[in-house]
Formats: C-alpha cells, structure tokens, sequence
C-alpha cells in the first residue's frame, strides 16, 4: 500500500504527497518532548549557577531572558526534584562517600610513598621521602573513613561517660537531672 498520493499534475509533472507513517510522528513527537526536556534542564542549569552566585531573580531573569517569577519558579523546581528524584539515602551515601575516599587514598599513597631515584653524580640509588602533607591526608582520611563505618563512635562515647562520672563526682547529679 503506497503512502504517497497523486494530487494533481503540473505543468506536465505530477505532485505527490507522501503522508509519513504514524511512527514516524511518534517519533517526532518523542524528540519534540527530549529536546524540551533538554532545555528545560538547561535553563535550571544556568538559574541555579546564578543562584549559587548570589544574583537576584531580577538580574538572573535579565541575564537569560525570562521574568525573576520564571526564574524563581525554576529555582523551586530544581530544588523540588533534587530533594525528591535525585535524592539518595543514607547507605547510599555512605557507599558513595567510601569509593570517594578510597579513589583519594590510592592517589595519596602514591605521593607519601618513599621513591627510590638513582643519583646523578654518584649513580647509587637515594631514597626520596614521600610527600608529608599527603601522608596527612591519608590521615584524615582513614579518620573519615572511620567516622562513617563508626569506629569512632565507640571511642566518643567513652568519652562521654568519663565526662559525666567526672561532672556526678564534682557536681553531685547527672547532667539530665539539673
């Protein structure tokens, strides 16, 4: 079944119409909507970075050509669907954060390493120290690390009971109790 149409002959040639397959408007209308989408992603984009700068809805609406109304609707919305759809839970975070800080102490370990160079004048080997601000790092991190699995937490609370046996002694009554 052919989809094109003789409508009429001119001068001699025939104009036909072709009218697409349905598909090929479901496919229009699908990319119609995509690039919408991009744009609308885009135009958060760019009011969030202005945002983030301290504009005014009046100059960000100045700036990209829309009303400070539009410009604080899609401030609203950026944030409305942070909060909700690219919102993550907490053990979620947490594993984010684990594989961050160990991508950073891979690195790290590279720079606190020792290195062996050979010497120039003398050709024996010398061994380099590592960089020492990187084996702080390194420290800081497995002290994060810590705090987010909770190796730390068993220590603070011993703490805390040290501080309120010391306070009971002194003072004579629990904290909770004044």
């Amino acid at each position: 079944m052919s989809r094109a149409k003789i409508l009429k002959r001119k001068n001699g040639k025939l104009v036909l119409k072709f009218k697409p397959p349905k598909i090929m408007d479901k496919t229009v209308e699908v990319i119609a909507q995509s690039i919408s989408k991009v744009q609308t992603v885009h135009q958060e984009h760019e009011v969030i970075k202005r945002v983030i700068r301290g504009k005014s809805y009046e100059a960000i609406g100045q700036d990209l050509g829309i009303s400070a109304t539009d410009a604080f609707e899609t401030t609203k919305a950026a944030i409305k669907r942070w909060v909700t759809d690219l919102a993550i839970d907490a053990p979620e975070a947490k594993a984010l954060d684990l594989q961050r800080l160990d991508g950073l102490l891979v690195i790290l370990w590279q720079q606190a390493e020792p290195s062996e160079v050979i010497d120039g004048t003398t050709g024996s080997k010398v061994l380099v120290p590592g960089n020492l601000g990187a084996a702080k790092l390194i420290l800081d991190v497995i002290r994060m690390r810590a705090d987010i699995y909770g190796y730390s937490a068993a220590q603070k609370m011993e703490v805390e009971k040290k501080v309120e046996h010391l306070h009971r002694l002194y003072i004579g009554a629990s904290p909770d109790d004044l």
